[in-house]
């Protein structure tokens, strides 16, 4: 992922790469951090996703951890709605779901995945149905476009 967090008037790119690991019993953590010297304010922070989407926040402070996630590109964002059940909702309505508690991403321990169905339909998928899926020609991942 690559970052320009523009403060003091200037702007600053910085480049992250998250992997699981490259190893045998090797785990890298899956933060990206990104350092700000002294700075008091973040103007603007641009996001750049290997997948080409980009996203911007305003007037951040610094020493924080912010959770972004990448957008599907299709006007959609997973949620892990009341930490039971995953659902792709629209990005309007991230901040109400995140103010009554939801998170961004996957619930932790469901076995749900993302599949691109039939070629035109991206839905989340759980448990056994999935081999089935792949089996018919469905892929892993968001339908691109």
């Amino acid at each position: 992922m690559r970052v320009n967090a523009f403060y003091r008037g200037a702007s600053r790119w910085q480049l992250r790469e998250i992997s699981g690991g490259d190893g045998q019993e090797n785990q890298q953590s899956l933060n990206a951090e990104f350092g700000l010297a002294d700075a008091t304010t973040v103007d603007t922070l641009r996001i750049e996703w290997p997948s080409g989407i980009v996203q911007e926040a305003h007037d951040l402070g610094p020493r924080q951890f912010l959770t972004v996630t990448e957008p599907l590109g299709n006007g959609k964002i997973l949620v892990c709605h009341k930490g039971k059940k995953t659902k792709l909702i629209r990005e309007w309505a991230l901040p109400a779901h995140l103010g009554h508690g939801d998170t961004e991403g996957f619930c932790p321990d469901e076995g749900a995945a993302l599949v691109c169905h039939r070629g035109t339909k991206t839905k989340i998928v759980r448990g056994k149905p999935l081999a089935a899926h792949l089996r018919h020609g469905d892929t892993l991942g968001a339908c691109s476009g």
